[in-house]
């Protein structure tokens, strides 16, 4: 079995913010019980994360929801901010590839993605997408990043999560904390 997760990247935060806002993030997240501290919680990508379990506002929505003993590696909630610059990249994995333009669904051409997110990565300014099929422009966070990659200083990395938990963490995410969030799911 592979390893499915839900990666909900915050493209606001910076290296001067990052702390700041992953404690932020993790408090919004506990306080409206979407996420409660699991002693036993771990996640093996992130092994210095604060691990928690879905909280009571959705537990009933997670994949195979359980409160048995032992180490908990499924259904986890973790808020990370890599301090290593190598796991600042959220990939899709297997399947990363362009993001899909978020006015008319169409993949950006991949030979300009790639060098784009490599100068993202690299240099830390997230380039300008222009879609070849209806001219829209806009940041590559902003369009459909969920099959591709993005850069960011903190996330919010569910394991077990069902696409209506998906719906809601972005919302909850954009809408009530704020932001910029974009989502990506790892496929490995």
């Amino acid at each position: 079995m592979g390893d499915h997760r839900q990666q909900f990247v915050d493209l606001d935060a910076t290296d001067d913010t990052a702390e700041q806002r992953a404690c932020a993030v993790r408090t919004f997240l506990r306080s409206r019980g979407l996420a409660e501290p699991d002693e036993r919680a771990g996640d093996d990508r992130w092994p210095d994360a604060i691990v928690d379990r879905p909280g009571p506002a959705w537990q009933s929505t997670w994949l195979d929801y359980g409160l048995g003993p032992g180490p908990r590696r499924r259904n986890t909630i973790a808020v990370v901010s890599p301090t290593d610059v190598s796991d600042r990249m959220f990939l899709a994995m297997d399947s990363t590839g362009p993001p899909s333009c978020r006015t008319c669904g169409e993949m950006f051409d991949e030979d300009a993605f790639w060098p784009s997110l490599k100068g993202w990565y690299e240099g830390g300014k997230e380039p300008v997408l222009s879609c070849a099929s209806c001219g829209g422009r806009g940041l590559m966070g902003d369009q459909d990043t969920t099959g591709s990659a993005v850069v960011g200083r903190v996330a919010v990395v569910t394991d077990g999560a069902t696409w209506e938990v998906v719906s809601e963490m972005l919302r909850a995410l954009r809408s009530d904390l704020g932001g910029r969030w974009a989502h990506v799911q790892l496929m490995d």
